[in-house]
């Protein structure tokens, strides 16, 4: 059973999930159980904060299936994801552009929980080295430019935030065409207090790992 909280994490993010034509970017925002129809999860805390822990919340194996499926399968817009799609062996992440003091240290804990909880091949590497996963840290203006509305957001096939503004409205970064993961860009403000880089951290990382 510990591997729940870890999975309805990462099932509740993907209901961020919003590509379409002119904006395909997973957008950083959470749908609340009334209005997706399926289960959430609650905010993600710094342990070493010293914030109460959230209480665990038991679901059902059918209500577990139900919530993976709908949220794979779908995408927050309504478009249907034809495909599941996933990265093929081990994955690692990168941190890149002006990260906050706290996004290490954040990022490693992060880790190790998709190891010790999900048993996961993930680990950091240094930005000199290729990555899986590239976090990229901009100001709220640059990202604002990218992605309206979005408070931070993931893109396939990307690296950098350049790549994808050159690449935007394109079938490259449309997560209806993945079928394999083997390039996601996650696009954070550098400029947030600790807990909204925090949030970005769980929440984009979960989408960029997938179901």
């Amino acid at each position: 059973m510990r591997h729940i909280p870890l999975l309805a994490a990462a099932l509740a993010a993907l209901t961020a999930c919003a590509p379409a034509p002119n904006a395909d970017v997973t957008k950083g925002r959470m749908l609340p159980a009334t209005e997706a129809g399926i289960l959430s999860a609650p905010a993600f805390v710094d342990p070493v904060a010293g914030l109460a822990p959230v209480a665990s919340v038991r679901h059902s194996p059918a209500d577990m299936t139900a919530a993976f499926l709908g949220l794979g399968f779908r995408l927050e817009s309504g478009r249907e994801l034809p495909y599941f799609s996933r990265f093929e062996g081990p994955v690692t992440v990168s941190l890149t552009g002006n990260v906050p003091a706290t996004a290490g240290a954040d990022l490693d804990r992060l880790l190790q929980r998709f190891r010790s909880e999900a048993g996961l091949n993930v680990r950091r590497v240094s930005a000199s080295e290729p990555a899986s996963v590239t976090i990229e840290f901009s100001t709220r203006r640059e990202l604002g430019r990218a992605a309206p509305n979005a408070a931070c957001f993931v893109v396939p096939n990307v690296s950098s935030l350049a790549e994808y503004q050159a690449n935007r409205g394109t079938y490259r970064v449309d997560w209806t065409r993945v079928t394999e993961r083997r390039t996601v860009g996650i696009f954070a403000p550098s400029d947030a207090s600790p807990q909204e880089v925090r949030d970005c951290l769980h929440e984009e990382l979960a989408q960029a790992m997938g179901p």
